[in-house]
């Protein structure tokens, strides 16, 4: 496994000052902690295939999220499996960071699950996970492909229709992941004195935790952890 670790942005994230922000602290705290922080991209990461393929399959699935979020959140699959590293590599959402876990800690990471694929985070989310090539294939496969149409049943939620990969996922893991590997990555729950090794401030999160937005829960958190320094400054990051 690599120290590479990847993220996506899409054209409405890329072309958004405070998103762009946000790209920018997950960089810096990444390279801080010893990877090589890369970032995919919907304009320069998808073929003309991948487009086709999800206006076909997931720009359809339902969801009670902004469509253009719902669909970076399948999209992002794709554009993984063209950035990824033969020997694999690291894949974190945009707003996962690393508090203690480093480059250091790569050789705890099975670099080679017989699925291709770890997953680090907390439960059965795929917010952070290690790969190969192979493994984020299947992935993507799982995620589009007839063969596992099955798995892609909407649920309701709120009322209403909904699907997203962590359900599909959640679904499809059991019986395919090993989900014994340790999962350094946790939701966020407040600027407590023993912090996870990577934290994720999932927007539901931080308002449970009494925070106004996911930018006070970040800023409050690198300042109560002694990394206002080295995540920061935090210009634009509302």
């Amino acid at each position: 496994m690599t120290n590479q670790v990847f993220t996506y942005v899409d054209a409405v994230a890329e072309d958004s000052t405070q998103l762009r922000a946000l790209t920018d602290i997950w960089e810096r705290a990444w390279a801080a902690a010893g990877f090589d922080p890369l970032i995919a991209t919907e304009r320069t990461n998808l073929t003309g295939a991948d487009v086709a393929l999800h206006a076909a399959t997931t720009r359809t699935y339902p969801t009670i999220n902004p469509r253009h979020y719902e669909d970076a959140s399948w999209e992002r699959w794709s554009a993984y499996v063209n950035v990824v590293h033969p020997d694999g590599a690291f894949f974190a959402d945009i707003d996962v960071f690393p508090v203690t876990f480093t480059a250091d800690d790569i050789a705890d990471i099975p670099s080679n699950p017989a699925s291709g694929i770890a997953l680090l985070h907390e439960g059965i989310m795929p917010s952070l996970i290690a790969a190969t090539p192979a493994g984020l294939t299947l992935l993507r496969d799982v995620f589009t492909a007839p063969g596992f149409a099955g798995l892609r049943d909407p649920i309701l939620l709120n009322g209403r229709t909904h699907l997203s990969d962590m359900h599909v996922l959640a679904r499809w893991a059991p019986g395919a992941l090993d989900l014994t590997i340790a999962r350094p990555c946790e939701v966020f729950r407040g600027v407590y004195p023993n912090p996870p090794a990577v934290v994720h401030f999932a927007t539901y999160s931080c308002l449970q935790t009494g925070f106004p937005s996911r930018a006070a829960a970040i800023k409050a958190f690198a300042r109560g952890h002694g990394l206002g320094d080295v995540w920061g400054p935090f210009t634009d990051l509302e």
